[in-house]
């Protein structure tokens, strides 16, 4: 039944868009896996997707934290909003596990998510954080076997606050089948 599917969803699932010439050989799965500090680390149970009356937002509410993806003309954006500040020292800590044909390697501050003959297909980058006050919080990717990771500096910072990365893939290539064409 559709309702204990959804009750079951965890994370995303991402596959290239299939046209005459183009071949499918990779998906890439993400689902949040856990959220705390570097030594008090909890799991992040399965939610149900809540969708926006728009369609492009869906939102998983999970006990203090609530994740969502927007798709929209930039790319796939993914967020989170950490309700109250976890336990423990050190940097806030969220972890999503990996899946698919695609391998993730932390490049120029962001992942490369590369398919079976190193051409990057996905690119998760442009991570930003902020506190409730608006103050851009300090983080950074990490990627550790099959494992993302967002590190956030929380210290000062005033609960609720958001993380915001954004997916992106390449937008368009060029052909030409005239030499000195320049794309015209």
């Amino acid at each position: 039944d559709r309702r204990g599917r959804e009750q079951a969803c965890r994370g995303i699932e991402i596959v290239p868009r299939q046209t005459p010439t183009s071949d499918a050989a990779w998906r890439f799965t993400c689902s949040t896996s856990r959220l705390g500090r570097r030594n008090r680390m909890r799991t992040v149970a399965p939610a149900a997707p809540e969708r926006e009356a728009d369609g492009a937002r869906v939102s998983y509410a999970h006990p203090g934290l609530v994740e969502w993806y927007d798709n929209g003309k930039d790319g796939l954006e993914q967020g989170f909003t950490v309700t109250a500040r976890p336990a423990g020292n050190g940097s806030l800590r969220i972890e999503g596990r990996v899946g698919g044909a695609l391998c993730a390697e932390l490049r120029d501050e962001g992942v490369d998510l590369l398919d079976a003959h190193g051409v990057r297909v996905l690119r998760y980058a442009q991570l930003s954080a902020w506190d409730a006050g608006g103050r851009a919080l300090p983080s950074r990717l990490a990627v550790a076997g099959g494992e993302i990771a967002i590190e956030v500096e929380d210290a000062n910072a005033r609960y609720p606050i958001t993380i915001d990365p954004l997916m992106t893939s390449p937008a368009w290539t060029a052909e030409s089948d005239q030499a000195s064409a320049s794309l015209g």
